[in-house]
């Protein structure tokens, strides 16, 4: 079985991009795209959808944005899961094959096990609610793994408060809050969420971001092993939204990793720009055939395309 393929869409603000983009998406062989939690932009669903309908590609992935299910104040968890919920109902009006949201916690600070444990009992009671809209659909719904929210506002005034006098205080000061006090930045926080709502919803899995991962000073390798089986997606991408291949991370460790685990779920690229850095990535069109990520008839649609120069205008 060959692995979905597909690219992060970002013309969301303007229908004739969008529009265009898709076909272009869809000429050079891709599967689908992902794209941004819709109710940002100008787009209504019904353009969305249509526009995915015309070009023949998937709707891959929503990416929504943050909501925090473990905030300590019961009435913004249920916040949390309201505006979750209503995400789920985009995503199958949308008729979206994944909808990722955000383990919450991210923006947090934990110093004991047993608050870790707490973030996690509160991400699994607040997701068991939010996979009810989705039951007896075939939509899945991924976590992705920690990195890129931003712990500030109230959050981070109580974090000082909770550390002040102590050598926590200057390193959160001049680091911010490393990824060993948040939650969601570790494999195992990841697994013991989604295997507890699996026993409610069982179309939920790991999205597995590469780069916040490699950000968050996680061993890749070891982190493939040990999420396995609950990984459904992959967004492929390095430091400062480089391709793949362009930054520090060992792609090749990586992706023998994936083939190791027998990964039948969905490569995303997730770079802003990509039309102006695809060319870039066919000096690794070798690496995405090994993999079986792209077969050599769409590995051919791209060297031609951006050999002619290919691009929205």
């Amino acid at each position: 079985m060959r692995n979905k393929w597909g690219l992060l869409s970002y013309f969301m603000h303007n229908r004739e991009y969008f529009l265009k983009e898709l076909q272009q998406i869809r000429e050079l062989g891709f599967d689908g795209a992902m794209i941004i939690d819709p109710q940002k932009f100008s787009l209504s669903l019904s353009e969305i959808r249509k526009g995915f309908k015309d070009s023949g590609l998937s709707l891959l992935q929503i990416h929504s944005d943050y909501s925090n299910m473990a905030d300590p104040d019961a009435g913004k968890r249920r916040k949390a899961v309201d505006w979750y919920k209503s995400r789920v109902e985009y995503a199958l009006e949308l008729e979206a094959e994944e909808l990722l949201l955000h383990v919450g916690g991210q923006n947090m600070f934990f110093m004991t096990e047993e608050e870790m444990k707490e973030a996690a009992r509160r991400n699994i009671e607040c997701l068991r609610e939010i996979v009810k809209g989705a039951k007896g659909t075939g939509l899945e719904i991924s976590l992705e793994n920690g990195g890129g929210v931003e712990v500030k506002g109230k959050y981070l005034k109580e974090i000082l408060r909770r550390v002040k006098g102590t050598p926590l205080e200057s390193r959160i000061k001049e680091k911010g809050v490393e990824s060993e006090f948040r939650f969601g930045t570790k494999p195992d926080h990841l697994v013991e969420v989604v295997k507890a709502v699996r026993e409610d919803y069982p179309n939920i899995g790991i999205c597995l971001d590469v780069r916040n991962a490699f950000d968050d000073g996680v061993d890749l390798e070891r982190a493939i092993f040990e999420m396995g089986e609950y990984i459904i997606s992959v967004h492929m991408h390095e430091g400062h939204s480089l391709l793949p291949g362009r930054g520090l991370v060992e792609w090749d460790r990586v992706m023998k990793a994936f083939k190791k685990i027998g990964y039948e779920g969905t490569f995303i690229i997730e770079v802003v720009g990509w039309q102006e850095q695809v060319e870039a990535m066919l000096n690794n069109v070798a690496l995405i055939m090994n993999y079986n990520l792209l077969d050599a008839k769409k590995a051919k649609n791209l060297l031609e395309e951006f050999g002619r120069g290919g691009k929205i205008n």
